[in-house]
């Protein structure tokens, strides 16, 4: 059935209650198909530039990819493969991009 499933996740809402059913959705069509589940954050351009400066890009990028960590160990079954993508720019772009890989 499918062999990559990717999941754009937003890591800034502090209640992923929302996050649990697209996860188990995501996950039971993984699990049918032996297929991995891939969740992409995207950080925006203007917050790393308009925000901080540059030497905090890979430090904000750290800390974006050990929440997707927590959403992992918290809502994802550990039987699960899953891959986790942390990128920057616009976030359209950037899963268009994944899209055709």
């Amino acid at each position: 059935m499918y062999s990559t499933i990717l999941v754009p996740v937003d890591t800034s809402y502090a209640d992923p209650g929302w996050l649990r059913k697209t996860l188990g959705v995501a996950y039971d069509l993984a699990k049918k198909s032996a297929g991995t589940l891939h969740l992409v954050t995207v950080i925006p351009d203007n917050l790393l530039k308009g925000y901080y400066p540059d030497i905090y890009s890979e430090e904000v990028a750290n800390e974006v990819k050990a929440r997707l960590q927590t959403i992992v160990k918290d809502i994802i079954p550990h039987d699960a493969t899953v891959q986790l993508h942390v990128r920057t720019g616009g976030s359209a772009p950037k899963f268009y991009e994944w899209r055709a890989k």
